[in-house]
């Protein structure tokens, strides 16, 4: 199905590493106007987006450090991905990946399908107006910030992610790097995705 994206191509792109002792917020408003979040949390995955100098999720809470085992802030021409160090909780380590500057790469860029092929038409939560939840019937379930959101079987929802080459001292190729890029709503085929955007 996604065969037909998956093309070599070329990129100029920096990425930098960030030690981050409570300073995600900082890290997100010096980098981004308006931005996905994926929050890996202890007690599950919530999903969420910067607007307007504010981080939303559908329960309003904020990017607890104490809570956060990875942490995605993406948008189509950069990512911040976090994650837990272990040394915590003194900070979470984490690199900034800027595409549009910086050196010549070889990327390959795919979509990922995400769980959910029937909306949950029960009210889950007060806070979650701008909030859609999807479930499948095997089982799991994601609150997303597309309240217009239309899922079924054949209308899936995909993150779009970038994949970065690199080679190693025998000249192998492999990922060296992934990174989100953004939601996007079709049927996995190229031409019949569209990208989704909030509020």
């Amino acid at each position: 199905m996604q065969s037909d994206c998956l093309q070599l191509k070329s990129v100029k792109t920096e990425s930098r590493t960030l030690s981050l002792v409570n300073r995600i917020e900082e890290e997100i408003e010096n980098n981004f106007d308006h931005a996905s979040i994926v929050a890996y949390r202890d007690n599950g995955v919530w999903v969420g987006f910067f607007k307007n100098h504010r981080i939303r999720f559908y329960d309003n809470s904020s990017i607890d450090l104490k809570y956060i085992r990875k942490l995605r802030v993406f948008n189509d021409s950069r990512e911040l991905l976090c994650w837990r160090a272990s040394d915590y909780p003194e900070g979470l380590r984490g690199r900034i990946r800027i595409d549009e500057q910086g050196g010549t790469e070889q990327v390959i860029d795919a979509y990922q399908m995400l769980i959910g092929t029937r909306e949950d038409k029960a009210r889950h939560n007060a806070q979650a107006v701008g909030f859609k939840k999807i479930t499948e019937d095997r089982g799991g379930e994601l609150i997303l910030p597309f309240p217009d959101l239309e899922v079924d079987a054949m209308k899936r929802v995909f993150i779009k992610t970038r994949n970065y080459i690199g080679y190693n001292e025998l000249s192998q190729a492999g990922y060296i790097d992934c990174r989100f890029k953004g939601f996007f709503t079709g049927d996995g085929s190229l031409e019949n995705m569209e990208a989704l955007s909030y509020g």
